[in-house]
C-alpha cells in the first residue's frame, strides 16, 4: 500500500489485526476451552449475520436470494443455542458478557491501555471525526489548502509502526519463532528494538499549537 501511494489506509486494517493479537494472547490463556469458543463465536456470529440480513430484507428478497424460511430458523435457533453456551463460559471464566466485551479481553490479556490508545486512534480515522476533519485543513488566516493530504504521510507512519509491533507481539504470543521446540530462540533483539522505539503519537503538539485557548 505504501509503495503505491495508500500507506495511510493502512489505519484501517490495524484494529481488526490488533484485536485479533490480543484474541490469541487471551484464547493461550485459556486452553482448554479455546476450541469451544472460537467455535460458538463463528456460530453466532454467522447466525447474527443471516437473522439481521433477513429482517433487513424480509421475506420477499430473502427467498429470492435462496433464503427459505426453514433455513433463517434455522439459523436463528442455532444462535439461541450458541448464546445459552456462552452464558455457560460466562460464569465458568469470569467473563463480563456473554460473549465477552473486548475491553474485557484487552484488560485480560494485559493491553487495556495500548488497546484504548488505538481504538481512539482508529476510531478517528474511519469514523466520522471533526478533529480529523479540520486537521485537513492547513494555511494561515486567509488562505488555506484543503485535503486529505496533509497527514497522509503522519497516518502512513502511524499504520506502518503499528503494524509492525503488532506483527512482533503476535509472533511472540504463537511462538512461531521457534524451530526446534526450544524457547532458547525467542528474538529478544526485535522485542528490545521494539520497545526502545518511541510510539507514533495519535496528534501532534504541533498541529494545536496555533488553536486559540478557547477552542
Amino acid at each position: 500500500m505504501s509503495s503505491a501511494g495508500h500507506g495511510a489506509f493502512g489505519v484501517s486494517l490495524l484494529r481488526p489485526s490488533y484485536e485479533e493479537m490480543i484474541w490469541i494472547e487471551y484464547l493461550l490463556t485459556v486452553k482448554a476451552d479455546a476450541s469451544r469458543i472460537l467455535r460458538l463465536l463463528g456460530a453466532g456470529g454467522a447466525a447474527k449475520s443471516v437473522t439481521q440480513q433477513a429482517a433487513y430484507l424480509g421475506r420477499n428478497v430473502s427467498l429470492h436470494l435462496g433464503w427459505l424460511p426453514e433455513h433463517v430458523a434455522f439459523h436463528a435457533a442455532n444462535g439461541e443455542a450458541v448464546a445459552k453456551e456462552l452464558k455457560v463460559l460466562k460464569g465458568k471464566l469470569g467473563w463480563d458478557k456473554a460473549p465477552p466485551t473486548f475491553k474485557w479481553v484487552s484488560k485480560a490479556a494485559g493491553r487495556e491501555k495500548e488497546y484504548d490508545f488505538l481504538y481512539h486512534a482508529t476510531s478517528s480515522f474511519v469514523h466520522f471525526s471533526v478533529h480529523e476533519l479540520t486537521r485537513r485543513i492547513w494555511g494561515n488566516k486567509g488562505k488555506v489548502t484543503i485535503g486529505s493530504g496533509t497527514f497522509a504521510g503522519y497516518w502512513e507512519e502511524f499504520a506502518c509502526y503499528w503494524a509492525a509491533r503488532n506483527f512482533v507481539n503476535l509472533m511472540v504470543a504463537t511462538e512461531i519463532w521457534i524451530q526446534d521446540g526450544s524457547q532458547e530462540d525467542e528474538p529478544t533483539e526485535i522485542l528490545d528494538i521494539g520497545e526502545k522505539l518511541v510510539p507514533v503519537p495519535i496528534v501532534t503538539r504541533e498541529e494545536l499549537f496555533a488553536w486559540p485557548d478557547d477552542h
